[in-house]
């Protein structure tokens, strides 16, 4: 079917399907804010802006950075923060904002554990200040500015070079946390 019908041949990857470098890749050289970069369907297909916001609040990104202003750890994380998103989204039936429900009738929950989507001016739940809205590739935005920071200047250096698992140390999202962790299993 995708090569059938110009809309699906046109669809980036889908996001629980990439790998890191892959998804680097996309990312390399896209002069547009991050959000707007992730809402393009022929860059990276079914992200929304649900999904999008929640993404990069997980990330610590700044959804109006420019793309290609991402060190290669910031873009391992945000892959991450995607994936995570999506599968725990995935888990709950997703998203039931108004009316929707699934192939099988039941609403979805995932807008129960939403962090900053439709959140503006609402505390922050990690640490109560409050959110920001505002419009990003003409879409509605709620993000955290005292976390989800703005690019380092240019001499300023990523842990990234610091060890095998410091890439991840860095970042505060849960999926980098959890990979920053000891175990046994080889990276």
């Amino acid at each position: 079917i995708r090569q059938a019908w110009d809309f699906w041949r046109e669809l980036g990857p889908e996001p629980l399907e990439i790998g890191a470098r892959a998804f680097a890749a996309l990312l390399k050289g896209r002069g547009a804010a991050l959000k707007a970069v992730l809402l393009d369907q022929k860059v990276i297909a079914g992200i929304g802006n649900i999904y999008a916001d929640e993404s990069l609040f997980q990330a610590g990104l700044d959804p109006r950075r420019k793309a290609a202003g991402l060190s290669p750890a910031q873009s391992r994380c945000l892959l991450a923060a995607l994936q995570d998103v999506l599968r725990r989204s995935i888990a709950q039936c997703g998203s039931s904002i108004r009316d929707y429900r699934d192939a099988n009738g039941d609403v979805g929950a995932f807008q129960n554990s939403f962090a900053v989507y439709g959140r503006g001016g609402a505390a922050c739940v990690r640490c109560g200040r409050p959110l920001e809205k505002i419009r990003v590739a003409g879409r509605a935005t709620v993000f955290f500015p005292h976390r989800q920071e703005e690019p380092r200047p240019a001499t300023a250096r990523h842990p990234s070079s610091a060890g095998p698992r410091a890439q991840f140390r860095a970042c505060s999202c849960s999926a980098c946390r959890a990979r920053a962790a000891p175990s046994s299993r080889a990276f």
